[in-house]
């Protein structure tokens, strides 16, 4: 379909009465001088729009400094809030085990690996003099595109996830010192860019979720779990069924940490297959 024949399409789906003006998606609006021209207006329902404070704002600073978790985050030092969230969800269903082998995907600026590193190597004390040492076993991989500040027994693979060569460095690593290159556990608290709009936003994070879930399927032992981050939509149900065909259990789970108004929530699959 040519740029001209697309927006023709597009605007009789929409109604021409306005109270919001909007481009048409990049590639075709600055092609077609009939939307140009015409200077297209679409009415847009609320619910399509993610509704929060914009950062920055008055309202998200207030609400921000009120936020029970974000205080809780300076007290107990965690690099921000989400690690609530991560500490919520392992304390009601117990994914997390010392001398784990873990993996962290879309991991900057740490706070899920800073806690998994906590429950993977947690200080015991040494019999023979009461002084307190780590557990030796196990690993926490984090890997981002962005660096970030290092964590005390978490290694960081810089790269994209869906790389290739990225993917290549995260198994290079989990096979170093051990006997296989599989992990017991993937986690991945990442997001894509919000846009503000609600479908949008979905869509392009279940992309994000459906190439993670291919790498993952290589990287986890039979019996593993990967908990992942979603946003509500209408690829919820789709995302369910694809997940019951490689786990045994796939819980839908929101923390209390988790706002509200948020439009996210967990999926966490248990039981790893490997078929």
């Amino acid at each position: 379909m040519t740029s001209n024949a697309f927006c023709r399409s597009f605007l009789k789906e929409v109604p021409k009465i306005c109270s919001f003006q909007t481009k048409l998606p990049q590639g075709f609006h600055t092609s077609c001088q009939m939307c140009v021209k015409r200077k297209v207006r679409i009415r847009i329902s609320s619910k399509n729009f993610v509704e929060t404070a914009i950062k920055g704002t008055p309202q998200f600073i207030a609400r921000h400094l009120a936020d029970p978790y974000v205080k809780r985050r300076f007290a107990q030092g965690y690099r921000c809030r989400s690690a609530f969230k991560l500490i919520e969800i392992d304390n009601e269903h117990k994914i997390i085990k010392p001398g784990m082998k873990l993996v962290d995907l879309g991991a900057s600026p740490g706070s899920w690996s800073q806690v998994a590193a906590e429950r993977i190597f947690p200080i015991i004390r040494s019999d023979s003099d009461g002084s307190e040492v780590l557990s030796t076993d196990g690993i926490v991989i984090a890997c981002d595109r962005s660096r970030f500040t290092p964590l005390p027994n978490v290694v960081q693979v810089i790269g994209d996830f869906t790389d290739p060569q990225t993917q290549k460095q995260i198994q290079d690593m989990l096979r170093e010192g051990f006997s296989d290159d599989k992990a017991d556990v993937v986690i991945c608290d990442a997001a894509t860019n919000s846009t503000g709009f609600h479908e949008q936003d979905h869509f392009s994070l279940t992309k994000l979720i459906i190439s993670a879930t291919v790498f993952v399927t290589k990287i986890l032992k039979p019996g593993g779990t990967f908990l992942f981050k979603m946003r509500t939509g209408s690829e919820i149900q789709k995302m369910l069924s694809t997940m019951k065909r490689f786990f045994g259990k796939v819980h839908i789970v929101k923390p209390p940490a988790s706002r509200t108004e948020s439009t996210e929530t967990y999926f966490l699959c248990k039981n790893f297959k490997n078929k």
